[in-house]
C-alpha cells in the first residue's frame, strides 16, 4: 500500500508537470501554430487570386484544401495533447524535456 505522503507527492508532481504542459502547449500555439495558420490563410487567399473568375470550383477547393492541412493536423495534434492526460500524451523524454525547459533543476524532478 502506498502511504499518503507518497500519494501526495505523486499528486503534486502530477499537477505540476500537467502545468507545466499546458504552458509548453500554449507556448507551441502562440509561437509555432499561429504562424502555420496565417501561412496557411495566405496560401489559400493566393488560391483565389490564381483562380479568379475562370478558374473551376473543384480546382479552388482542392487549392485551399492543400493549403489548410498543415494546420489542421498540427492543430488536431496539439488539441489531442491536451485533451489527454499527461502521462498518456507524453513520454519520458518529453516530460524531462519540459522539466528542463521550465529552468528547474532535475533534482526537484523526482521526490
Amino acid at each position: 500500500m502506498v502511504s499518503p505522503a507518497a500519494q501526495s507527492k505523486a499528486q503534486a508532481l502530477n499537477n505540476k508537470l500537467e502545468s507545466e504542459a499546458r504552458i509548453a502547449l500554449d507556448d507551441i500555439e502562440k509561437k509555432h501554430l499561429r504562424k502555420v495558420a496565417r501561412a496557411a490563410f495566405s496560401c489559400s487567399v493566393s488560391c483565389y487570386d490564381k483562380a479568379g473568375t475562370g478558374g473551376t470550383s473543384d480546382a479552388l477547393d482542392q487549392c485551399v484544401q492543400k493549403c489548410q492541412m498543415p494546420h489542421q493536423q498540427a492543430n488536431a495534434y496539439v488539441q489531442q495533447v491536451r485533451l489527454q492526460p499527461i502521462w498518456l500524451a507524453m513520454d519520458l523524454p518529453t516530460i524531462l524535456l519540459l522539466r528542463v525547459c521550465s529552468h528547474t533543476t532535475l533534482s526537484t524532478f523526482f521526490f
